[in-house]
């Protein structure tokens, strides 16, 4: 008696195991993960994330066409996005699905809705299965209240509205100050660049400092033409017309020097420096090597020696 019963035990045992096996055996595809987001607070406008991972069993593969297409689902519910990526091995097929839904439904008070499964479809040749992703339920909230809450509160929109928010004063002193110390220093570096490359007035200066720098740039080029001598001596010329606010000549130079006493240690200079010009401009005579050098020191003895009354 005790065996017949030990072995009915044994062979309910093994017919149960069987068909484990035999259902286990025949599922193609299951779901090994699924996330379905946030199931609480959503609200209107917003967007879930639904993400599911399929395997599939070889030789089989999902229908393509059984995926869901993106669009409107109700007046509600759309499905924004679908995306599916696959990892495959010898023993199994791996499929990601990822889902992105967008909620429209603006509740009045907190409601449970319901996104739709989906139905994936397998094949392999003439073999079909059907695997269905579930339904998901959350729950949304409305954006605000249908009436005002709390005491002394009157039905009515402007009820809703929060207390204007005071704006933050912030003190400008201080940026005031360093932007007050950063124009003054701007100013002093634009000042000294333009002081640097000759572009302020020039006030109060000597016209022979002028002729000097014009002078020291010929005297800086490699060959010097009879045109870079007659600059020289032009130069020469238009700072004594300058300083006499006239065109002097040769025959004017004591009234010049009456005029201008300061320069009276220069007489034998400046005669020199007459003829000179003279014999280049008018004789047609070929200037001296050294006239450049002569120019050049003339228009510096004759801006030391000048005294300017700078313009009020």
């Amino acid at each position: 008696m005790q065996n017949s019963l030990l072995i009915s035990v044994l062979i309910v045992w093994l017919t149960a195991s069987s068909a484990v096996l035999a259902d286990e055996t025949s599922v193609v595809a299951r779901i090994l993960q699924q996330d379905q987001g946030r199931s609480y607070g959503v609200m209107v406008g917003d967007m879930i994330h639904q993400r599911f991972v399929v395997e599939v069993k070889p030789p089989y593969s999902i229908i393509q066409s059984s995926l869901p297409q993106s669009g409107e689902l109700n007046y509600w519910l759309e499905l924004r996005d679908v995306a599916v990526s696959t990892k495959e091995s010898d023993d199994r097929t791996l499929y990601l699905i990822d889902l992105k839904y967008q909620t429209f439904y603006a509740p009045l008070d907190v409601r449970t809705l319901t996104i739709p499964g989906i139905k994936l479809d397998f094949s392999a040749g003439e073999q079909r299965f059907q695997l269905h992703l579930p339904d998901w339920q959350f729950t949304m909230s409305p954006i605000k209240e249908i009436t005002p809450g709390g005491v002394g509160n009157n039905n009515n929109a402007a009820a809703f509205m929060k207390a204007a928010i005071a704006p933050k004063t912030f003190s400008l002193d201080e940026l005031n100050q360093r932007l007050g110390l950063l124009a003054a220093a701007t100013s002093m570096v634009v000042i000294a660049l333009l002081w640097l490359n000759g572009l302020l007035p020039k006030l109060g200066q000597s016209p022979f400092i002028g002729a000097a720098r014009q002078i020291r740039r010929i005297k800086r080029r490699r060959h010097t033409a009879r045109e870079d001598y007659l600059a020289c001596l032009q130069s020469v010329h238009q700072a004594i017309n300058q300083r006499a606010q006239t065109t002097v000549f040769a025959g004017q130079l004591d009234d010049f020097l009456a005029q201008f006493p300061q320069f009276s240690s220069l007489r034998d200079e400046l005669t020199m420096f007459f003829r000179q010009s003279r014999d280049a401009f008018f004789m047609d005579k070929q200037p001296d090597p050294i006239l450049i050098n002569d120019c050049l020191d003339l228009c510096r003895e004759m801006a030391a020696a000048d005294k300017v009354t700078a313009v009020k």
